[in-house]
This record gives C-alpha cells, sequence and structure tokens, in this order.
C-alpha cells in the first residue's frame, strides 16, 4: 500500500465515523480516543511520507541558541565569497533577482540578502529549509511558504505565556496537575452535541499540549506522569469535543482565560485562514520572489514598515499583489 492509498483509506474509516460510527453507543460505541484519534495519526503520517518522497535526498538540521554560528556554517556552503550581489550563490535562480544567504544589506535597497548582519541581534523570524533541487516551478518565485497552522500558533502563544506572563489572573502562577486539570474540564459549560469540527480542534489541541509537556515548561511539567491517561480521557470527553466548550477550555488552559490573548489568537488563525483561502486550499503551495521572501524572513521587517514614512519597505509591501 502506498502512501496515497493510505491516507485515501484513514480518510474513508474518518468519515465513517462522523457520519454513521458516532452514533453507536452502549457495547457497540466507539471511543475516540481509542480508535479514531490513531486513525488521525495514520493520515498525517501518510500525507507526510508522500511528502517525504518529493525530494529523496539527505537531510540535516541546524539547531542552537542564537548568535552561535548556524548562520555562518550555511552561508560558507551556500554563497561564494567575494559575489557581492549572490549570482553565484546557490539560493539565486534568475540573473534579474540574485541573492545571498549572508552579507550586508546596502542602504539604498538594491541587493537581497535573506540572512543580513543585524548587529550582533537575531535577523531571522522564521524557520528556513534549504532544499537542494536542479530546477523549480518558477525562477521569479523560488521560494515556498508555508503557514503556520492553528497548532503551530496555539504553540507558540502558549509557550510565550508560560515564559513571559508567569502570574495567572489572581497574581498566582498555575501549575497544572492531575487534579485542577480535571477540575478545570469539570467547571467547563456543556455547550452542545459533539462534532467532528470541535473533536478535530481537541486533537490538535492534545498535540500542542504533548509539546508543551515535552518541553518541559513549567506550567505542564506536573503533568507528564498522569498525561497518557488524561489525554485519553480528554479525546473521549463528550462535552469538549464542541467548538464552544473547547474554546472555553483551551483559553483557560494555555493562558488563563486571558481576553488579550483569547483575541490575539482569534485574529492569527483567522488572518491565517483568510491568508490560506487567497490560494484554494492548505494544501495549495504558496511561492514567493526572493524580494518578498528576505522581508518575510527579516525580524524587524514589521518595525521598517510601521516606523519609516515613504520607505522602501513600505512602498514593496504596499504594492505586493497575488496570483491564483
Amino acid at each position: 500500500m502506498n502512501p496515497q492509498q493510505l491516507y485515501a483509506q484513514a480518510e474513508q474509516c474518518i468519515d465513517w465515523y462522523w457520519k454513521t460510527g458516532h452514533q453507536r453507543t452502549g457495547r457497540y460505541e466507539v471511543s475516540r480516543a481509542a480508535c479514531i484519534e490513531p486513525l488521525y495519526s495514520i493520515r498525517q503520517r501518510a500525507l507526510a511520507i508522500g511528502r517525504s518522497g518529493l525530494f529523496p535526498r539527505p537531510c540535516m538540521a541546524l539547531w542552537g541558541p542564537s548568535q552561535t554560528g548556524k548562520s555562518t556554517l550555511l552561508s560558507g556552503c551556500i554563497d561564494v565569497d567575494g559575489d557581492e550581489l549572490g549570482y553565484e550563490s546557490a539560493l539565486t535562480w534568475s540573473r534579474e533577482e540574485p541573492v545571498r544567504f549572508g552579507g550586508e544589506l546596502k542602504s539604498d535597497g538594491s541587493n537581497i540578502v535573506v540572512n543580513p548582519y543585524n548587529g550582533g541581534a537575531d535577523g531571522s523570524g522564521c524557520i528556513s529549509r534549504f532544499v537542494a533541487v536542479d530546477s523549480v516551478f518558477d525562477p521569479a518565485f523560488p521560494v515556498e511558504i508555508h503557514l503556520a497552522g492553528e497548532s503551530q500558533i496555539l504553540h507558540a502563544l502558549a509557550a510565550g505565556y508560560e515564559s513571559e506572563c508567569q502570574a495567572g489572573k489572581n497574581g498566582e502562577e498555575i501549575i497544572w496537575g492531575s487534579a485542577n486539570f480535571r477540575s478545570l474540564i469539570d467547571s467547563i459549560r456543556d455547550c452542545g452535541a459533539p462534532d467532528r469540527a470541535g473533536f478535530e480542534g481537541l486533537q490538535r489541541l492534545t498535540g500542542v499540549l504533548d509539546l508543551l509537556i515535552l518541553g518541559g515548561l513549567r506550567r505542564y511539567a506536573n503533568l507528564t506522569g498522569p498525561w497518557t491517561q488524561l489525554r485519553q480521557s480528554l479525546l473521549d470527553n463528550p462535552k469538549l469535543a464542541n467548538p464552544k466548550a473547547l474554546e472555553e477550555f483551551r483559553n483557560a488552559l494555555l493562558w488563563d482565560s486571558w481576553s488579550s490573548l483569547t483575541n490575539l489568537s482569534g485574529r492569527l488563525i483567522a488572518k491565517r485562514n483568510e491568508m490560506t483561502g487567497l490560494w484554494g486550499s492548505d494544501s495549495s503551495i504558496i511561492r514567493s520572489s526572493w524580494r518578498l521572501a528576505s522581508l518575510l524572513l527579516d525580524i524587524d521587517a514589521y518595525k521598517h514598515y510601521s516606523r519609516e514614512t515613504g520607505s522602501r519597505v513600505k512602498a514593496f509591501v504596499d504594492s505586493v499583489t497575488h496570483q491564483t
């Protein structure tokens, strides 16, 4: 069975459950935690296996603290010494838009540098992946952009809240354990019957919690031992498989129901969905020029856009369009 067939079979089983299987009760009831959640995992793995076959080449990852030489190492592999504009760089696909990975940005904006020198501070605010290929779909738009998913948005906000906002609403730091975790579940009001959207949102939330617990964050550290059991009870909880109840639970769990973060997460997810809609669907490939990609990577791009009246950054961003 190839990855496409495996994906299709898992999808058929999931569809069957939400059309028919969820109506079973008693001895014939289908456990969402034991039977349905693994199908979602199989579907996701089949998708990942299929994608990995697109570029069947060895790969490596560079991971480490800021200012430890990761960019310098990559620049030595990608750029050519003395090639000021990047015509000989491995990143350049069009002579009309040369690009370098590292180097100095000219004040007039005439050159493109993906990871420019930034006075010892971080320069890039996105995760980058470089793939060795013999050709690209369009040399003018050689960069593929993948928008952060809902799970990644929630994970980023939850991790930021834990590290930057130690005290809860009542001035006391909340450390989740089995007892207060279950108490939180019990306190959530019943908002109606479970549905597919609610359960899939609940599944994404458990994935975020997997990462927060694995990362050793203090707020979730006491969940490490009981998490396997709690996770299963969470996925089988019919109350939390309702979108409204899930949102109430999620906001309390991740950031103590602070309205500022609740509103921010909602706006980010809505903006992501809006942008995804411009290209058709989540599976659509978004391709970009290096000029735009370098701004998306630049951690200070928004600062330049918002503070510099009549700046080249603002002029360029305001001129960006899209095609489908």
